[in-house]
């Protein structure tokens, strides 16, 4: 904290020794950081990792949100996505929690707005990775979630407003067959007509508006 040198050694020199120690968790995230800030964000991942399998939480939850954003600045889109799930996962937002040895893991306390920024930033990975095809591979990655409805609609919406149209279309189509009997299906019927308007696919419109 008060930037004295040779901190990180002794940070290191902690975790390698001392790995059970109860500092050692907090240290992790400490040499995370400091390769982060340093713009070595390949360098940051083995560090965060370390983090966010410890005992707390709170410091697990704050290294798994660096993670996901080390992920995300070397354009590992699919794998920041997996980062903010877990954080999901850790943060306790439905059902489908994170299991450590076949046990419930401890949730962390956070703000909702810690939860929100988790989805929105899982969404912008997501849409990066690849749209719908990155979406369709997230979920058989790490299972289904709570959140996977809401998540593929922000998708496409977030799709249309930077006018790809074709993702937008491409995520709306993959919504209505994975949950053509859910509640927002006339939703993403309607998403999905605008898009193909919007893309100049007019009979491809015309039908989707009649199905």
């Amino acid at each position: 904290d008060s930037g004295q040198p040779g901190a990180m050694e002794l940070l290191a020199r902690l975790v390698r020794e001392y790995p059970a120690a109860a500092g050692a968790q907090e240290a992790w995230l400490r040499l995370g950081d400091d390769r982060f800030d340093a713009g070595d964000h390949a360098g940051s991942v083995p560090h965060y990792e370390n983090a966010a399998g410890g005992n707390d939480p709170s410091l697990a939850a704050i290294a798994l949100y660096k993670l996901g954003w080390a992920r995300f600045a070397d354009d590992g889109f699919a794998e920041s996505g997996v980062a903010f799930s877990r954080l999901l996962d850790l943060l306790g937002d439905g059902a489908g929690a994170a299991t450590r040895d076949g046990q419930a893991a401890p949730r962390a306390s956070g703000p909702a707005n810690l939860r929100e920024e988790a989805r929105d930033h899982m969404v912008q990975a997501l849409l990066r990775a690849g749209g719908a095809r990155a979406f369709a591979d997230h979920v058989e990655r790490v299972g289904a979630r709570p959140w996977d409805e809401r998540t593929l609609a922000a998708m496409a919406d977030q799709a249309a407003r930077y006018s790809l149209d074709d993702d937008a279309v491409a995520c709306d189509e993959l919504w209505l067959r994975r949950y053509p009997e859910s509640p927002g299906a006339l939703a993403a019927a309607e998403r999905l007509v605008g898009a193909l308007e919007r893309g100049g696919k007019g009979e491809a419109a015309r039908k989707a508006r009649l199905e």
